[in-house]
């Protein structure tokens, strides 16, 4: 194993609490610096891995690997006597801000989480009967680089062993003010390592007696993808409240600017970008809705355009086919096809990745459909003027000019980016759930199969 599991009682000065708790903790670090001649020290030599101990300035005593989920600023907390029976924990204000860490840089890729709590004080709440934890997990692969092949999961959600002891400024329990950090990620990596980072957390304040949640903040992810410069997801976020801030006009702008950034990285290195679809979170999934609007729409124009190329339907209806009734029923046929491509698109991934085990929703589903038809704006911009310029509403005749050679390389232009949108797919599929190719290729296989027995269905139809 690299990583063994050992029984211990949390130390006073580690957590403070009315009651003794005893946690499992996993650190290959602690067991190698125990004994040298160890499996776990023989592991850490020969992968490299550097064993460290316990020191500040965001140097974890608890690693695997690379990872560090544990480093925090830490002060010490006094405990106090103890509080009157009749007083409860109360909370004022409780927030949960994560960021890039400013450390961040080739060979270190790490998140910052600040927590600050203002604790309720009167007559019926006393600070000292209440308690911080933080639950987490993170995964982390590498998937290309020096250090391809490394992996990582503690997961699912567990107590990371933060408690009102870890104040930065060392507060006692009774005063109302607590601020403590948190700096997961990677550390001693190499520049062109291809990471694959996922933390998630919640926050919550209780009583130390009783364990009853008082306020709670998360779940929340941070992701970190790619080499250096490596992609930061899910942050900045501020939790507060129970849920994301309501943040200021500027912030929405911002998450909703830099998916507009993202989306030509999909036609060259879609994998980040996919991965940033991790952070199903409200805040950002409302982000990148105009996003996935506009380039559905034009995709949806594209393939109408090649559709009735293929199979055009007006000379059954006698229709005057005018520039102008043509580039309306142009838009309209194309809204209609991006929202059969977004809706029963988004519904047939989430059928195959169900299909395979997947957990996550139709949401996370259709926004993967939809980012995968961004070769058809492509072809939209590129193709389709030239295309029209050459034949006009011969496309829409069954007769019409665009027969012969040079249709047939529109035709070829239209296969390719079909193609491509199913290569999408595919990794949008494994990049989001963190899947083998073979496993993620099984799920599109079952896509395959409900698109076809759908096909099937409406084409009997019209018989």
């Amino acid at each position: 194993m690299y990583a063994y599991a050992e029984e211990q009682k949390v130390p006073p000065s580690r957590r403070v609490t009315i009651h003794e708790q005893t946690v499992r903790r996993f650190d290959v670090g602690r067991d190698a610096r125990r004994d040298p001649g160890s499996d776990a020290a023989r592991f850490s030599l020969a992968f490299g891995f550097p064993v460290h101990g316990k020191s500040v300035d965001y140097v974890s005593e608890d690693r695997d690997g690379f990872v560090e989920d544990n480093a925090r600023d830490a002060g010490f907390a006094q405990a106090d006597a103890g509080a009157p029976a009749a007083k409860s924990a109360g909370v004022d204000s409780f927030s949960v801000k994560w960021t890039k860490n400013p450390i961040s840089g080739p060979t270190i890729a790490k998140l910052r989480l600040d927590h600050a709590v203002k604790f309720t004080k009167d007559a019926t709440h006393d600070p000292a009967v209440a308690e911080f934890r933080q639950n987490a997990f993170h995964v982390i692969e590498i998937t290309a680089g020096p250090n391809k092949g490394f992996k990582s999961d503690n997961s699912p959600l567990h107590d990371d062993n933060y408690s009102r002891a870890d104040d930065d400024n060392g507060r006692a329990l009774s005063e109302v003010d607590f601020t403590s950090n948190d700096n997961p990620g990677s550390r001693d990596i190499d520049k062109d390592d291809v990471v694959d980072y996922t933390f998630t957390a919640e926050h919550i304040i209780d009583t130390s007696a009783g364990n009853k949640v008082v306020a709670k903040r998360g779940p929340h992810t941070g992701t970190i993808t790619g080499k250096d410069p490596r992609a930061y997801g899910g942050v900045p976020a501020t939790l507060y409240a129970g849920r994301m801030a309501a943040s200021s006009p500027s912030r929405s702008d911002d998450l909703e600017r830099a998916w507009w950034s993202r989306l030509p990285r999909l036609l060259y290195a879609p994998t980040p970008v996919f991965a940033e679809l991790r952070d199903d979170s409200r805040e950002a999934a409302d982000a990148r809705q105009e996003p996935l609007v506009a380039l559905t729409g034009l995709a949806g124009i594209a393939m109408f355009v090649g559709l009735v190329a293929l199979a055009p339907p007006y000379d059954r209806f006698h229709t005057d086919l005018s520039a102008v009734s043509m580039t309306f029923e142009t838009v309209l046929g194309g809204a209609l096809v991006a929202l059969s491509n977004f809706w029963l698109g988004g519904a047939l991934i989430y059928l195959g990745a169900r299909g395979l085990g997947a957990t996550t929703g139709y949401r996370l589903a259709r926004h993967i459909a939809g980012l995968a038809t961004v070769p058809f704006v492509l072809v939209l911009f590129l193709a389709v003027p030239v295309r029209l310029g050459l034949y006009g509403v011969d496309l829409f005749r069954a007769e019409g000019g665009d027969g012969g050679a040079g249709g047939d390389i529109f035709v070829a232009i239209d296969a390719l980016a079909l193609l491509w949108t199913i290569a999408l797919l595919l990794v949008g599929i494994r990049t989001v759930q963190r899947w083998p190719w073979g496993r993620a290729a099984a799920a599109l296989g079952v896509v395959a199969l409900f698109a076809i027995l759908f096909g099937t269905l409406a084409f009997a139809s019209t018989r």
